[in-house]
């Protein structure tokens, strides 16, 4: 035990000496990977599908866990080394950046409840209260959505109710309106529809992204 507890203390020492501290590794490790969730709205028919798109819209992040599943234990050693060594802290070589992960804040089943909850979250406030409201959406309320995301059912009328009860509030910010392209093949209505659907949307946020069009100054018409 005494063996042990002087191991210890020399790996904790060795770790203090070391050109950069656990803690530094980490935050350089998640600087680096995790960019800020990017907070979308999303309208669509059913909630069995805008579940799906929901959680294939949650982050993702490439490249092996920063900790090892398990202490690993040297032959010799009957106690696992505490704190763990710096060598054992694996920051992946391969661990790359990727595009934000995307959090729908609201989910809007009609256009009648989206001319309504829209204007509002898009000012930077709650939504009011509405028959039709869904909860599946975060509910997180801090930052207005960056941008509109409509499903199969919200044709160009309807979406053209949505964006002028948005453009007729006073504050509301300015987003990007992405219309599902039906000339594109899609699967028939199920999970493999809500598979690639997911895939197309994130596509053209990570395109606009890049374009600099998910930052308050643009409210155009997109496709995906």
């Amino acid at each position: 035990m005494q063996a042990w507890h002087t191991e210890a203390s020399r790996e904790a020492r060795n770790q203090q000496d070391a050109p950069s501290s656990i803690r530094e590794l980490i935050e350089k490790r998640d600087n680096d990977v995790r960019p800020s969730a990017i907070p979308v709205a999303l309208c669509g028919k059913t909630e069995q599908v805008g579940r799906g798109v929901i959680e294939g819209l949650k982050p993702e992040y490439e490249g092996e866990p920063l900790y090892p599943s398990k202490h690993h234990t040297p032959p010799g050693e009957k106690h696992p080394p505490f704190p763990p060594r710096l060598h054992e802290i694996r920051l992946s070589a391969n661990m790359t950046r990727v595009s934000a992960a995307r959090k729908v804040v609201h989910f809007i089943t009609t256009p009648v409840s989206g001319a309504v909850i829209l204007p509002a979250l898009l000012s930077n406030q709650p939504p009011p209260s509405h028959p039709d409201s869904s909860a599946i959406g975060s509910g997180n309320y801090a930052t207005p959505p960056r941008a509109v995301i409509l499903g199969g059912a919200f044709d160009d009328a309807t979406t053209e109710v949505l964006r002028k009860a948005v453009a007729e509030t006073q504050g509301a910010r300015e987003v990007p309106w992405l219309s599902q392209d039906s000339s594109k093949p899609a699967p028939p209505l199920g999970p493999e529809y809500g598979k690639a659907m997911v895939a197309r949307v994130k596509e053209a946020l990570t395109r606009l992204e890049g374009e600099g069009k998910l930052d308050g100054s643009y409210g155009g018409a997109e496709w995906y």
